[in-house]
């Protein structure tokens, strides 16, 4: 019986190690100093997508100045066309809802109305709750708001040629992720097929887009954008160019532009490398995927 069951523990291990070659299929990133981890990240033309992302469409007459004054960042930024930008909903208190991006909707795919339309993007599991808010706020305003997240995928772009591959590819929604060095370009495409500017780079899977967030520390979703708990400044929505500190009034911003006079954060995230005392200056880093 005992030997049944070392032969049982010894297939599972194997079976466990398969799945994680499945997984990810690349050996460990180790290096010894920490400009060596940006090249090891960033080096290469890739691209991955990002999984748990809803995605809402916002249209009508009065949607570029509906959704001016519901996020805390500054729709003439987006309104004119081309990329979009990082942004969050906050409650009236100026607590944060969700982190989120916001895309004008390309011409082609915007309908024969002529009214501006904009994809929001945010996580999926607030993605309903982004939504109530929005029709509560709506009253007599001409905006149409439905939830488009079976319609559109989203992607993450990264690399030396990735960084203008949607834009000159103009098949989809994008915008420059700017949180930290080196994010690259999101964009939102729709799902059937594959987009042009994904096509000719080297494809990861989502995980891999997950490591290279968390080890450039940018937060991320309902995880890290804990619903109701911070503020934009303790997220860095303010150094990742999410917030917009003179654009007028927005549901929240009195508690937002309060703590930027104030010039006081007490709480920030930040990202930690936990390393061997004995190790030296020398220290290496080894991510294991």
């Amino acid at each position: 019986m005992a030997l049944a069951r070392l032969t049982l523990a010894r297939a599972a291990a194997r079976r466990g190690q398969q799945q994680q070659r499945r997984w990810l299929g690349r050996p460990a990133i180790r290096v010894e100093r920490a400009a060596e981890l940006e090249t090891a990240l960033d080096g290469a033309d890739q691209c991955a997508a990002v999984e748990g992302r809803a995605v809402l469409e916002v249209g009508g007459a009065d949607a570029t100045e509906f959704l001016n004054g519901m996020q805390c960042n500054d729709m003439a930024r987006i309104a004119g066309g081309g990329g979009g930008m990082l942004t969050a909903f906050l409650t009236a208190q100026g607590r944060v809802v969700a982190d989120a991006f916001m895309y004008p909707q390309p011409a082609a795919s915007a309908g024969a109305s002529g009214s501006p339309r904009y994809l929001v993007e945010v996580d999926a599991r607030v993605a309903p709750r982004i939504v109530q808010i929005l029709s509560f706020y709506r009253l007599r305003s001409r905006v149409e708001i439905r939830d488009a997240t079976d319609e559109y995928a989203v992607w993450s772009l990264w690399g030396p040629r990735a960084a203008t591959a949607a834009a000159a590819a103009q098949d989809g929604a994008w915008a420059a992720d700017g949180r930290a060095p080196g994010m690259g370009l999101r964009l939102v495409a729709e799902r059937s097929g594959v987009p042009r500017a994904v096509a000719g780079l080297e494809q990861r899977s989502a995980d891999e887009y997950q490591l290279r967030r968390i080890l450039k520390g940018v937060a991320e979703g309902a995880d890290d954008f804990v619903c109701g708990a911070a503020v934009p400044l303790e997220c860095n929505l303010d150094y990742m160019g999410g917030v917009h500190f003179s654009k007028g009034c927005y549901v929240g911003q009195e508690l937002t532009i309060r703590t930027h006079h104030r010039g006081v954060v007490r709480k920030r995230l930040v990202p930690v490398l936990l390393a061997h005392a004995d190790a030296g200056p020398r220290n290496p880093l080894c991510v294991d995927r």
